[in-house]
This record gives structure tokens, C-alpha cells and sequence, in this order.
């Protein structure tokens, strides 16, 4: 399943994008960056990250969709 955070109050205290899962979390740069082909690394995070806060907070991506499309 693929989740999207639309708490815009959330947004604002979060900086770095990530890939989740239960057992590990990536710290990936912006996509622009990577479309820019700008200097970037995705590495493994080594803090611990709130997955299940922001898990449930997510909007499915398939299910929710409209509602993920009206906060773009």
C-alpha cells in the first residue's frame, strides 16, 4: 500500500521525504532534485521516525485519491 500525508499542519514540522515500512526508512532527496539530476543520496535513516502516527494519518493513494488531489 502507498500512503500520502495531506495534514498540512503535519507538512510544516516535517523537512525530509522518506520511504517507510515497518522494519526500515529511507531518507530520499525531492524529486525535482532527481528530475534535475542535481547531486543527491538516499540513504538509510538512523533516527527513529513515527510510522505509525503518520501511517494513519495517510491517505491511501488508490482509495483516496480525489481527496489526496484536492489538497495539491
Amino acid at each position: 500500500a502507498l500512503r500520502v500525508l495531506t495534514n498540512k499542519s503535519l507538512l510544516q514540522e516535517i523537512h525530509d521525504r522518506w520511504i517507510l515500512s515497518e522494519t526500515t526508512s529511507w531518507n530520499v532527496p525531492p524529486l525535482n532534485s532527481i528530475f534535475q539530476n542535481q547531486a543527491a543520496e538516499i540513504h538509510r535513516s538512523k533516527g527513529a521516525i513515527p510510522f505509525e502516527d503518520w501511517w494513519k494519518q495517510g491517505k491511501d493513494i488508490l482509495e483516496e485519491w480525489n481527496t489526496i488531489q484536492s489538497v495539491l
